[in-house]
């Protein structure tokens, strides 16, 4: 990841309030492209998985934080997406 121009995808936490790097990296042009999918991302901070929307999400403003490195070394960087199925909320 070193070197890489890109800035992290964000959410918060709802039990926390913190912050949680979902461990992708993007650039603003490719983060515009994200599909209006449900993606799932597993918590440092409170252990469980938070479901997220593209709406949810933003790009950090500076490169990795240490969240992404608590996460990469938890080995916990999961994210899983699920679309939206059309005509309906999941």
């Amino acid at each position: 990841m070193a070197g890489y121009g890109g800035a992290e995808l964000m959410i918060k936490c709802p039990r926390t309030g913190q912050d949680i790097s979902t461990g992708i990296l993007t650039d603003p042009a490719s983060y515009q492209k994200i599909p209006e999918t449900l993606a799932y991302t597993r918590c440092p901070h409170c252990g469980l998985e938070h479901a997220w929307w593209h709406n949810d999400a933003w790009l950090a403003a500076e490169g990795p934080s240490q969240c992404a490195s608590k996460v990469e070394a938890a080995g916990r960087v999961n994210v899983r997406f699920q679309e939206r199925e059309k005509g309906g909320d999941i």
